[in-house]
């Protein structure tokens, strides 16, 4: 599944997987209850399936270009009832402990932060990632968008958004991936990323 299209404006699509594309209102092309035969607009009425709210979207990532996307589906007017990012961290020269892009966008624009250092119930932090989980369960959204979050997404994790998670990566895959995807692309003169 790959995403296509992150929306800056109202009426384009957010992305498109299996279902087809994802509106501000719900998901276009064929519904889940009825698939191969009937296509469904907006809202799905022969089956009252509720599209009525604006589409909530969970956002989780850290850096930059994570802002950048979170500026995006803000700006895009879409609710974000909760932001995730990594944990603040020392940074600088005298080793400051400072807040992430994402978060410092999140606290100016009021959105609810979360910061847990693990989503991984048998990891390092079973607590902090269990609370994390339990908040993930009781904040209601739709889809979670994932850019540069730099925690590993769980199988549990995945499985809460009733639409899935949806990740943007900073480059064309399967070419650059790892850390660093926008200095490879750089690097190697490619002139669309």
């Amino acid at each position: 599944r790959r995403v296509t299209a992150l929306a800056s404006a109202v009426g384009r699509p957010l992305a498109t997987d299996r279902r087809g594309p994802l509106m501000r209102g719900g998901w276009l092309g064929r519904c889940a209850r009825c698939r191969p035969a009937r296509i469904c607009c907006r809202r799905c009425r022969l089956h009252s399936v509720p599209h009525s709210h604006t589409l909530r979207v969970a956002f989780a990532g850290t850096p930059e270009f994570a802002a950048a996307a979170l500026a995006a589906i803000h700006a895009a007017g879409w609710t974000i009832p909760l932001v995730l990012t990594q944990p603040d961290r020392p940074a600088g020269r005298g080793m400051k402990t400072a807040a992430s892009p994402v978060k410092r966008f999140a606290e100016a624009h009021g959105l609810r932060v979360a910061q847990p250092p693990s989503l991984r119930v048998d990891g390092k932090y079973p607590a902090e990632a269990a609370a994390a989980l339990e908040l993930l369960r009781t904040t209601p959204y739709d889809v979670m968008v994932v850019a540069a979050y730099g925690l590993l997404l769980p199988q549990t994790v995945l499985d809460i958004a009733p639409h899935g998670c949806i990740n943007i990566h900073a480059s064309l895959l399967p070419r650059w991936r790892g850390a660093a995807p926008i200095h490879r692309a750089i690097e190697a003169g490619d002139t669309r990323s």
